[in-house]
């Protein structure tokens, strides 16, 4: 079905803008930049979520009554605050012996799973969030790690945060940190809400009842009823939800001889009851309860306070009462959700410091992680050697037809290579699409500072290599067109190329973004390279393309990175001859020149104007991407 509702702060409703800028959101999955160090994931997260360290002196209090947090009056009112920031949340989360550590993957070996739970955390906490969320932080970690986190996240909590997480059956101890809980059963629905020292007591007086019935019910299978009776006899002792109460919500319940020792895990006991009871009997049980009833009178007192008398904006954390349409309070009311914002939301980054600290980490990555770039480089490389070899003094052959049709057979290779090397990128890119998902979700930057970046000092290098390659080392070995003395052709030639690249790399950037899966967009792209190549020219010639495939004439960058690259080679040629041998005859046509022979295969004179449709095509696709990006791709959390 589908949920209804409002999400309310301080008894006001929000919109969901301004409830990522006061709150912190941490995933389940660690999404990190792999080849970076602790230190300088957090050293890039600091710059894009860290305030100014001097603030003006009208700007409000970032604590209620104007109070703030240790961390803050160290970072506060002098220089060098993002660099304090960054050391004392290595401390708090426990990193520093990993601080200088990579992050690694799986090709490179750098944290555990704990530490990168721990530096998701730790992003989360540079931007002193009011509300910090947590899905399942505990899920996969071993149980002293998962107390370590928890243990911070309580320290937290006391230094001003909210700290909300989802969790599934807590062990006692951790269960023994938290203050409140929602118990959620099958379907969604509340089976218990409220302080966590007050299960005990619910499970002993409103839940007992139903199950030691249930365990006598006739209808039901010996083995229904044994498993309620099982239920039903966990741990009843007078005293235990005074024990519990003592340990307080800081974690020293243990110590004191709390639930652990008196009724063992209340959260177990609950998760029990609730695969023997139907949710909606659990539902119904906690409404009639006396728990049911206390949170229902706590939530009526809030919306009325805040429905009369709206709070001061300052505020932490907030209270979200039952959702009754529109914000209370008008004008007055969004006013002091601005006052709000300003005081406790996150600090959010220019523009171009956005694209300054993209562009640095693109390099950064590119530097710490050379194989990629080296790897480029050695294939282009190696390409290049095997045709200029292969193809070595090509003049030798233009008194026959073997010179003209080797001609043809190197620019399509080359453009058929550039194709496929675009199509070797989709995976990478979209694994760096789920770190810019996480963070672009998280507030620090736009999409346009982050394509940007990515194509001037992540794409672009990797797009020069392979016709740097083919342009200094085929083409001399070769011996391509040298009529020009200036050097104009092999210019020219070197520009079609990295036109041809970036233009074919935009088209599969472009299916990258759109598609769900690696799977799907290796299908996607290579359907379209094909098809590019189809119509290049080559392979079919350009006059005989039926009218109802003309448009991807159009549309195909092959088509005019082949054009251009033929014309260049063809124009200036001189003394090129057609020879065939049918029987014992030969026939033998020429001397032709270059752009007779162009024009023969259907090519136009316009290596300009094919030139510069591949930079236009490779603007409208990278634009593309950028609008699909902003627009498509929505983070969900």
């Amino acid at each position: 079905g589908k949920v209804t509702g409002a999400v309310r702060l301080n008894g006001r409703a929000m919109t969901p803008r301004e409830m990522r800028r006061l709150s912190g959101y941490v995933i389940q999955e660690d999404v990190l930049p792999a080849m970076l160090t602790v230190k300088e994931v957090l050293a890039f997260q600091a710059q894009l979520r860290a305030p100014n360290p001097n603030p003006p002196a009208h700007q409000p209090a970032r604590r209620a009554g104007g109070a703030s947090t240790p961390l803050e009056g160290r970072l506060e009112g002098r220089p060098g605050g993002q660099d304090d920031r960054v050391a004392s949340v290595i401390r708090r989360m426990k990193l520093t012996r990993c601080a200088d550590t990579i992050v690694g993957n799986e090709f490179k070996r750098g944290l555990s799973g704990g530490e990168k739970r721990r530096v998701s955390v730790a992003i989360e906490l540079l931007s002193e969030p009011a509300i910090l969320f947590l899905d399942e932080p505990t899920t996969g970690q071993d149980s002293t790690t998962a107390v370590m986190l928890c243990k911070a996240l309580k320290r937290i909590a006391k230094d001003g945060t909210t700290v909300m997480m989802s969790i599934h059956q807590p062990r006692i101890d951790i269960f023994e940190m938290m203050t409140q809980i929602v118990m959620l059963t099958r379907e969604g629905t509340v089976a218990f809400c409220g302080p966590t020292v007050a299960l005990r007591a619910y499970l002993d007086q409103d839940l007992r009842p139903d199950l030691l019935a249930l365990s006598d019910r006739a209808d039901l299978s010996r083995a229904e009823r044994e498993a309620a009776n099982a239920v039903a006899t966990f741990p009843n002792n007078d005293n235990d939800s005074n024990a519990a109460a003592g340990g307080g919500g800081d974690g020293s319940a243990g110590a004191q001889g709390g639930l652990s020792v008196l009724g063992g895990n209340p959260a177990d006991d609950l998760l029990d009851a609730m695969s023997c009871l139907e949710p909606g009997a659990l539902v119904d049980r906690f409404a009639e309860s006396s728990a049911g009833h206390t949170q229902r009178n706590a939530l009526q007192l809030l919306e009325g306070v805040f429905a009369n008398k709206p709070p001061a904006a300052a505020g932490g954390g907030g209270h979200g009462g039952e959702p009754s349409g529109k914000p209370q309070g008008g004008e007055e009311d969004r006013a002091a959700m601005r006052r709000l914002v300003a005081a406790r939301g996150k600090h959010v980054a220019s523009w171009p410091e956005q694209f300054g600290h993209l562009s640095a980490r693109c390099l950064r990555n590119t530097l710490r992680n050379p194989f990629p770039f080296f790897l480029h480089g050695v294939t282009a490389l190696a390409a290049a050697v095997a045709i200029g070899v292969t193809f070595q003094d090509i003049h030798a052959k233009d008194d026959e037809t073997a010179g003209t049709q080797d001609r043809f057979g190197i620019m399509f290779f080359l453009v058929l290579y550039l194709s496929l090397l675009a199509l070797t990128s989709l995976p990478l890119w979209r694994d760096d699409m789920q770190l810019f998902v996480a963070e672009r979700g998280s507030g620090i930057y736009t999409t346009s500072p982050y394509v940007l970046a990515s194509m001037l000092f992540d794409v672009l290098p990797y797009r020069i290599l392979p016709p740097l390659a083919f342009s200094l080392v085929s083409y001399p070995i070769i011996g391509l067109n040298s009529t020009d003395q200036t050097g104009g052709a092999q210019l020219r030639f070197f520009a079609i190329l990295v036109a041809c690249n970036l233009a074919t790399s935009g088209v599969c950037m472009l299916i990258g973004v759109l598609t769900s899966s690696n799977a799907s967009a290796n299908a996607a792209g290579s359907l379209a390279m094909l098809t590019s190549l189809l119509f290049s020219g080559f392979l079919l010639n350009k006059r005989e393309v039926p009218p109802l495939f003309g448009w991807l004439l159009t549309w195909a960058p092959g088509n005019y990175a082949y054009e251009a690259l033929v014309i260049n080679e063809f124009t200036g040629l001189k003394g090129l001859y057609i020879t065939s041998t049918i029987g014992k005859s030969e026939v033998r046509a020429g001397p032709f020149t270059g752009e007779v022979m162009a024009h023969c295969f259907g090519f136009a004179d316009q290596v300009l104007y094919d030139l510069w449709v591949l930079v236009a095509m490779a603007a409208a696709y990278f634009l593309a991407v950028l609008v699909v990006m902003k627009i498509h791709i929505k983070e969900r959390r």
